[in-house]
């Protein structure tokens, strides 16, 4: 009897595992197999205008995140910094960075100009490759205005605009609309 239990249970598992795997399929259907791998962030962030407590921060984050079984790297802790004019770390960061991961996690700090080239990179490499490009410090992060309150065409903006989802055709009060949602 017992053997006879042992079997329903293994038919109903493999049976409730084909359901399942039946509802993936249903839901990716461009993948047309099934395929489990581990997610990949690259994080763009300032190296030399980097504060101690932003970098305990951002090294933080990473940890976080690879704790949860994403494969990260991150320029503070995975590049080497040497290079006279910076041209070898920029070749870096594009193809084996920025190519290589599925995601792209940002701590914005719109002086870096290092970080504003990769974000540049960044958001070229999203229209060839499916890229989720997620700003981690979106709550300090705000709308840049002129002094009379309207709101400028800077890089700030579009990183927000990016990391909203915004289409190219938002306007100033959509993304205002997307930062007050999200926030």
């Amino acid at each position: 009897m017992a053997l006879l239990n042992l079997n329903n249970f293994l038919i109903a598992a493999i049976i409730i595992f084909m359901i399942v795997l039946m509802v993936w399929l249903i839901k990716h259907p461009k993948s047309g197999t099934l395929t489990i791998r581990t997610r990949k962030i690259y994080i763009i962030c300032p190296v030399r205008k980097l504060t101690d407590p932003e970098k305990e921060i951002v090294l933080a984050y990473v940890e976080k995140k690879e704790r949860e079984g994403f494969i990260v790297r991150c320029p503070l802790r995975d590049t080497n910094q040497i290079d006279e004019i910076g041209l070898r770390i920029v070749t870096e960061h594009e193809i084996n960075d920025i190519i290589w991961a599925d995601e792209i996690h940002i701590w914005w700090n719109p002086t870096s100009e290092g970080s504003l080239w990769d974000f540049a990179q960044a958001r070229m490499a999203s229209y060839f490759q499916e890229k989720k490009i997620v700003l981690i410090n979106v709550d300090e992060i705000e709308i840049t205005k002129d002094e009379q309150g309207n709101i400028k065409k800077t890089y700030t903006n579009v990183l927000l605009a990016t990391h909203f989802g915004l289409p190219v055709t938002s306007q100033g009060k959509d993304l205002e609309k997307a930062k007050n949602k999200g926030a």
